[in-house]
């Protein structure tokens, strides 16, 4: 699964969060590990402390974040 994010104010670099979780929707009867705002407030925080500049236009900033159960 693969979430987007980037600030509301102003264009810059959009930050691009690919985890294991999946769609709580799933038809395919995998287990579910979904992704919350939360997850991805985490993980947004976590990228801001390691290098990405939102302000910043650039290419998309990937980070990839495994799910605790």
């Amino acid at each position: 699964m693969t979430a987007a994010a980037k600030l509301a104010e102003e264009s810059g670099a959009v930050l691009s969060i690919t985890s294991p979780g999946i769609c709580c929707d799933n038809w395919i009867g995998t287990p579910e590990l979904p992704l919350t705002p939360k997850y991805i407030e985490n993980c947004t925080r976590s990228v801001l402390q390691n290098g990405w500049q939102p302000e910043k236009k650039d290419s998309a900033f990937k980070s990839v974040h495994e799910m605790k159960t």
